[in-house]
């Protein structure tokens, strides 16, 4: 019971830049009339969470295959705001981009669809313009895709979740005590 209420957690925050002339995939503007149980299944039902991150300006972009969609994450433009990992609130700040909440059909997996989509969304963003992606340092494949997909790490945070709020003990370098924000 204990353990379920405090557990030791720790993440990674990548930056890559825009610019790239690769696009190995065709990413889509993903709709959603895009979205069924086999490729979302976090949206099932959920139907009024979908459109409010609609209506506040974030976009959902995908990879389909053969009309259906594959791989999928969330972008958020510059100004966002944007809820992270366990609650840390997050403003996207100017020249940036939020890359989030992404998913990889499981028929899909193992295919570099993630680094792909990624890079396809780089070549949409200038040189001066950076896409930037949180990821629980557990998630060995997205680190992995991430880096191949030029991303590096920009900082690391470890923390603790209690009652499901995260609080963070050591961001960057610098060791700070308090409910986590970037």
């Amino acid at each position: 019971m204990f353990s379920r209420l405090l557990e030791p957690h720790s993440g990674i925050l990548f930056r890559a830049h825009g610019g790239v002339t690769e696009q190995p995939v065709t990413l889509a503007k993903l709709h959603e009339s895009d979205i069924d149980e086999h490729n979302s299944p976090v949206y099932q039902h959920k139907e009024e969470l979908y459109r409010a991150r609609l209506r506040s300006g974030h976009m959902h972009m995908g990879v389909k295959d053969c009309g259906r969609v594959v791989h999928y994450f969330w972008a958020s433009p510059p100004g966002s705001k944007v809820r992270l990992l366990w609650g840390l609130d997050y403003t996207v700040p100017k020249g940036e981009w939020y890359s989030w909440d992404g998913f990889t059909d499981p028929a899909f997996r193992n295919r570099g669809l993630m680094q792909k989509a990624k890079m396809s969304f780089r070549s949409q963003l200038s040189a001066d313009e950076s896409i930037v992606s949180a990821v629980q340092a557990s998630n060995a494949p997205s680190i992995a895709a991430l880096k191949r997909a030029g991303f590096k790490i920009v900082k690391t945070y470890s923390g603790v979740l209690l009652l499901r709020r995260l609080y963070i003990i050591r961001y960057g370098r610098r060791l700070r005590v308090g409910l986590g924000a970037f």
